[in-house]
């Protein structure tokens, strides 16, 4: 992993001397964006996830009743799932990361990044609001890569082998709040390297036509070419969005191997590429039949 991000970190310098022109436009739609509007909301909510998490998790809660220990397992695993949809990737996998060895096997914590590495929900919404898209498309946009998304952890969860039904750790350590101020820390550099890096690897795409454009940087970082193919609607652009949204970008999907480090990244494109390859399908099906 180390040799691929030497030779991502070489190419993007060269890039950076290439097309020094167009540095301003990656600094004004990509990284000001990231630091004004969605910075402030993810921070706090990732800091506040590895606090929770640090300090024992849904366990606590658990613990007071009498349920089974793969019971209490599984109530944990959907509840990190489901926190990790709304509040994002980075921020599921940066819990996924505590909980690895621990609470969860690798096998699942792969399962779980495998099917849910995708945008997160509330910058989806956000976006979807500010369309002008036809509102059976714009549920479309989500329900279809989020539903396509829950089937396939369904299958793969129903074939993992967990024999891990620990107890949580029992924190003891008075420091943390430093711990998740860390790692909380960390994911956002992770995050802003990463898009940054990613950004700058799309710009020869400023050459080929709009579409190709948007839908190849869309796959390489996809915050601010989902805001731009949703600004005006055609089929191009409304499969475009899912395919990106479905893959999840090259910039994410690094992000949560940086992150989470026992990840196989290999394993991890495959999904998401069979997932986007779904999601594509059922769409056109129901395109076909409207």
């Amino acid at each position: 992993m180390k040799k691929i991000l030497t030779v991502i970190s070489f190419v993007a310098i060269c890039l950076l001397l290439i097309f020094s022109k167009e540095i301003s436009q990656i600094t004004t739609n990509v990284i000001v964006n990231f630091y004004i509007c969605v910075l402030p909301l993810l921070a706090p909510t990732i800091l506040l996830n590895n606090i929770f998490i640090n300090t024992g998790g849904i366990y606590n809660l658990l613990n007071t009743t009498n349920l089974k220990p793969t019971t209490k397992h599984n109530i944990n695993k959907y509840f990190l799932i489901i926190l990790g949809i709304i509040s994002g990737t980075p921020s599921l996998a940066s819990m996924l990361n505590e909980e690895v060895g621990q609470n969860l096997t690798k096998q699942e914590v792969q399962n779980i990044l495998n099917c849910f590495t995708m945008p997160s929900l509330p910058f989806l919404i956000a976006l979807i609001n500010s369309c002008n898209w036809n509102n059976i498309v714009k549920t479309f946009i989500i329900v279809i890569p989020l539903s396509i998304q829950i089937i396939a952890f369904i299958i793969n969860d129903q074939h993992n082998k967990v024999s891990l039904y620990n107890c949580p750790k029992e924190s003891k350590d008075n420091s943390i709040i430093s711990k998740a101020i860390l790692s909380t820390a960390k994911t956002i550099v992770l995050m802003s390297g990463s898009i940054i890096l990613f950004s700058l690897m799309a710009l020869p795409f400023n050459y080929l036509t709009e579409s190709v454009s948007l839908l190849l940087k869309g796959l390489c970082e996809f915050s601010y070419p989902l805001s731009l193919l949703m600004s005006t609607y055609s089929l191009v652009n409304l499969f475009s969005v899912i395919t990106i949204i479905s893959f999840g970008s090259l910039s994410l999907l690094l992000q949560v191997k940086l992150i989470v480090p026992s990840l196989s990244f290999g394993n991890l494109i495959k999904k998401r590429l069979l997932i986007t390859a779904c999601s594509i399908l059922v769409t056109s099906a129901i395109i076909f039949f409207l």
